[in-house]
């Protein structure tokens, strides 16, 4: 997937993340994902803010990945499902009654590369990259506990600057 045509300073980011990122205790009564995993209500919102900005909306065709240190004998490789799928896909990783041996995919992402869905696994966070639009439906979508991210660098020529650098 090119990135070429994906904006650089546009992502969502989940809440709890964010106040871990900033050293913030988190209140008790916060309610969220476990660690490195999307809560399935927020799958389901976000499955559908994403099919609105696809292609074929909820049979648009994606890739989508585990998340791995990737060694040149032994890619990690892409798997091929449809955005609808993801719900099912969910339940089939979600214990106790787990019927796959992996986790829910770390990466998603359409084959024609509009957006890039994430989920950092050291942060329990998810992350969305995609064009404006996008990012403005899931930052208004009463379902998703969503902050913009800000961005750290700019490119230039086709490399990443750092904002100090850009200037």
């Amino acid at each position: 997937m090119s990135s070429d045509h994906l904006p650089r300073e546009k992502s969502v980011q989940h809440a709890r993340a964010a106040m871990l990122a900033f050293g913030l205790d988190l209140p008790e009564d916060l309610e969220g994902p476990n660690l490195g995993e999307i809560d399935r209500d927020s799958l389901a919102c976000l499955v559908e803010v994403l099919a609105r900005h696809s292609p074929d909306g909820p049979r648009t065709d994606c890739y989508w990945a585990q998340a791995g240190i990737e060694d040149a004998g032994r890619p990690i490789p892409a798997r091929r499902g449809r955005l609808e799928e993801a719900l099912a896909h969910h339940d089939a990783c979600a214990r106790p009654a787990r019927t796959v041996h992996t986790r829910f995919p770390a990466h998603w992402w359409p084959v024609e590369g509009s957006w890039f869905v994430l989920t950092d696994w050291d942060l329990s966070a998810t992350e969305v990259f995609g064009p404006p639009a996008l990012i403005a439906d899931l930052l208004g979508d009463a379902g998703l506990d969503a902050v913009r991210h800000p961005g750290i660098a700019e490119v230039q020529g086709g490399f990443a600057q750092w904002r100090e650098q850009a200037r």
